[in-house]
Parts: structure tokens; C-alpha cells; sequence
């Protein structure tokens, strides 16, 4: 197993920085084909988001409320511009655009929502998935947490190391870690 993992600084729009921990596993053939036949592909290490905590929307803050009457009312206009319609009294852009102003908000809304929700919690990544993707980001606050999610990253990564030297004795090789 070769593992790299380097740290990351991203401007933000408002002069902050953001910090992010990026990891790359990389698995010998001996180790894929252990993974494979022993059947431990479901294993998994946890790791944070690679979002910045907190981005997007909370679901019942104050701008999410707001974009929900946006929707609301563009919805409910559309539904009576569609009504007015069939006398002709309302023309078919003026109903387009209030779906549009309808599904607009609702759209960034729901898209805020997820974004929010999936920065707070872990990923579980099953080495199923590490294998095809060795690559992979943790969001960090500060310096010192990217640091402590390295260190933690480091732990997992020597236990899943001697689970798969548990079961298989014959991969016991040198390990790498570029840090």
C-alpha cells in the first residue's frame, strides 16, 4: 500500500483560506487480489467532507425560507397565469417565466440543502471504493486540523494495513508514506 498525502490552502471570496488534506492509496495487485478474495472490500475508513462545513444552506434558516416563498409564489403564479390562459387573457411566456422563477429558487435551494448537509458528516470509503478511486480530499478548518485528520487518516490506514496482513501474512512490505 502507498499511501501520499499532501495539504492544500484555497483562497475563499472573502480573503479567509481554506484548508484541505488530499490522499491518494494506492493498492499492489497482491493487496487488490487479497481484498477481492477475502471478500474485504466492505471495510472502510472514515474520513470528513470534502465541502467546507457549513457551505450552503440550513434547512430551516432564514434564506432557505425565503427561497422557499420565492418558489411558492412562483409556482402558485404560474398556476393561476395557466387558469387565465385558456380565456387568453394571460400570455404562455408570462407562464414560463413564473415557472422559472419558481424552479429557480427551488433548484439552488435543494442544491444549498445537500450541499450543507453532506459538509457536516463523514464518508465511509469501502476499500471497493479506494480501489478504483485512490484519490480522495478532507475539508480542514485550520492547520492544526488538517494535520489532526492526517494523523487520523495515517491511524485507519495502519490498521486496515495489519487487517490485511491478518489475513494475508505473505504482503508484509515496506510502506511508503510521502507526507
Amino acid at each position: 500500500m502507498r499511501v501520499t498525502i499532501e495539504h492544500r490552502e484555497k483562497p475563499t471570496l472573502i480573503g479567509n483560506k481554506s484548508f484541505f488534506v488530499d490522499v491518494t492509496v494506492l493498492f499492489s495487485e497482491m493487496e487488490k487480489a487479497v481484498i477481492r478474495e477475502r471478500q474485504m472490500g466492505k471495510h472502510f475508513i472514515q474520513v470528513g467532507s470534502d465541502i467546507p462545513r457549513n457551505t450552503g444552506l440550513d434547512d430551516y434558516g432564514l434564506p432557505a425560507g425565503i427561497l422557499r416563498i420565492i418558489s411558492r409564489v412562483g409556482f402558485i403564479a404560474a398556476l393561476i397565469s395557466l387558469v387565465l390562459h385558456v380565456p387568453d387573457l394571460v400570455r404562455a411566456e408570462w407562464i414560463v417565466f413564473f415557472l422559472l422563477v419558481g424552479a429557480g429558487p427551488l433548484a439552488y435551494r435543494k442544491y444549498a440543502e445537500w450541499q450543507y448537509n453532506t459538509s457536516n458528516v463523514f464518508r465511509a470509503l469501502e476499500l471497493n471504493h479506494l480501489i478504483h478511486n485512490p484519490e480522495f480530499t478532507v475539508y480542514a478548518a485550520d492547520a492544526l486540523a488538517a494535520a489532526q485528520a492526517e494523523q487520523s487518516i495515517v491511524k485507519q490506514l495502519e490498521e486496515l494495513k495489519q487487517r490485511l496482513l491478518a489475513v494475508a501474512p505473505g504482503l508484509s512490505e515496506k510502506q511508503v508514506y510521502k507526507l
